[in-house]
Formats: structure tokens, sequence, C-alpha cells
């Protein structure tokens, strides 16, 4: 798969970014609801950690060359 350039991204590194903030945000779901005990969402909780999570990736790639 194509890497962008460093200091660019590319449509690739939006779409893996949004994968990964969705399972970030995923992953907080499943660790309050057995911090709990049960079924848990807090809808401002999961969209905190996957905005997060997108925010991270994008960095990552935007600060790495493709080599």
């Amino acid at each position: 798969m194509k890497q962008s350039p460093k200091y660019k991204l590319n449509w690739h590194d939006l779409l893996k970014g949004l994968l990964i903030g969705a399972g970030t945000g995923m992953a907080m779901f499943i660790q309050e609801s057995l911090k709990e005990k049960g079924f848990v969402f807090h809808w401002q909780d999961v969209a905190m950690a996957g905005v997060g999570g997108i925010a991270t990736y994008l960095l990552k790639n935007w600060f790495t060359d493709n080599k």
C-alpha cells in the first residue's frame, strides 16, 4: 500500500485513522463496561476516545517518512 510522504496525508491515512478511531472508541466502551460489570455506554467518553485515536494516528503519519 502506498504511504504518503513526510508532512502530507492521503485518503488511505484518513480511512485508516477512522478505523483506528472506531477501534479506540470500541475499546473504551468495552473497558468501561467491564469496569462497571454491566452494559455502560457514555457517548461523550467513547467519542472523545475515538477522536483521540484518529488524531494520534494522523499525527503519527504526518511526521513519519515513507521509507
